[in-house]
């Protein structure tokens, strides 16, 4: 049995959905496992299909004790129930999928004699809420703990140097979180343009995604307040919702949307005519990332306003996917001036002659060449 481990609820964790599904089909285990924590409302087991199931481990409450008490425990009655759990199934590789359930998967790897792939999601250690004896502790965790990985998995190029430089280690294997590649046909709607009865001649900026510090919003919004003929659509949750619609009263250019599921992102994003991701310099794993909302865009046929930052920049000059610029104000609204829907189609025309350089289908050679190595394939 393989064994994925996440301390989430699992409910939308496409990256370890993707990759146990290519295992899957690869017919490397018979099993596969994904352990995460229980919530009420969820399944304590949700199968996939016929060889992939997410266990969800109920930890314990203790209601009178306090919260942050009651908190603690429920941390460690979790790591401890998962670790009862698998000591009673026989595993032949374990994944954690983030630093905290590495030490735990240490001891899992060592008490049933199993590999160990290490498949970290971002750098967790240089997050922008990663500070102090919290930034101690996990740098200090993970610089212990990875001696044990039999392999590490990482989702750009860039942050496959960190690690390497960081801790002494070869080279972590590279599998980029990319989606499925959707074939673009060249074929646009106008559902966000109806939406909120724009003119179908005017050009929408879209944002899609968490509505978070640290992502642009509030330069984005004074940016594009009184921009004629720009519109900029927001399309997401988060803590700041509630400042974009106070823009969103005062100016008839700025709008926002609630999230919509997975699902409908396909339908909805290719009615935009440019992506926004303009992620700000506040940590190395911001500085240093590639977000999943680029390669929506891209898979969509929406060119894409990038940071230039070193990933945004190499994929998007690769692929001919849109424009990287300084995230300030003062460069952002310029772009925006400049923009014009004949420069938007030009791009979105040379995207589409690269529509095959990525895709999940070719980030699962990566992912089985871990395990060639490791000898199960």
């Amino acid at each position: 049995m393989n064994v994925h481990i996440y301390p989430s609820t699992i409910e939308n964790e496409s990256r370890i959905l993707k990759i146990t599904t290519s295992l899957a089909s690869a017919g490397i285990f018979d099993k596969i496992e994904i352990l995460g924590r229980w919530r009420d409302g969820l399944a304590e087991r949700s199968p996939i299909n016929n060889k992939i199931e997410i266990v969800r481990i109920k930890p314990m409450r203790f209601k009178l004790l306090g919260r942050s008490i009651e908190r603690v425990i429920a941390v460690l009655s979790w790591y401890i129930k998962t670790i009862l759990y698998l000591s009673r199934h026989k595993v032949e590789c374990i994944n954690p999928h983030s630093l905290p359930v590495l030490p735990l998967s240490v001891f899992i790897k060592a008490l049933k004699g199993c590999e160990l792939v290490y498949d970290t999601h971002e750098l967790e250690t240089e997050t922008i809420s990663c500070k102090g004896t919290k930034k101690l502790i996990y740098k200090l965790t993970e610089k212990i703990f990875i001696r044990f990985c039999d392999a590490i998995s990482v989702v750009n190029t860039s942050i496959a140097s960190w690690y390497s430089e960081t801790y002494n280690i070869a080279l972590p294997f590279v599998v980029k979180n990319v989606p499925h590649r959707q074939s673009y046909t060249g074929q646009r709607n106008n559902i966000l343009k109806d939406t909120f009865n724009i003119p179908h001649s005017e050009i929408v900026f879209l944002y899609q995604g968490l509505l978070s510090e640290g992502r642009g919003i509030p330069m984005t919004l004074e940016a594009f307040k009184d921009k004629s003929g720009k519109h900029i659509i927001f399309m997401g949750y988060g803590e700041l919702s509630g400042l974009i619609k106070s823009y969103a009263e005062k100016y008839s250019n700025i709008h926002y949307k609630t999230a919509v599921a997975p699902e409908l992102i396909p339908q909805i994003t290719p009615s935009a005519d440019v992506g926004l991701s303009l992620i700000e310099n506040k940590c190395l794993s911001y500085y240093l990332c590639l977000p999943n909302k680029v390669y929506e865009y891209l898979n969509s046929g929406v060119p894409v306003l990038a940071s230039a930052f070193p990933e945004m920049i190499s994929f998007i000059d690769e692929n001919a996917a849109g424009w990287s610029i300084k995230p300030t104000l003062e460069d952002l609204s310029n772009k925006i001036d400049t923009l014009t829907q004949n420069i938007i189609d030009q791009k979105r025309s040379e995207m589409q002659n690269k529509q095959h350089n990525f895709g999940w289908h070719i980030e699962e050679k990566s992912l089985l060449a871990i395990y060639s190595k490791l000898g199960y394939i």
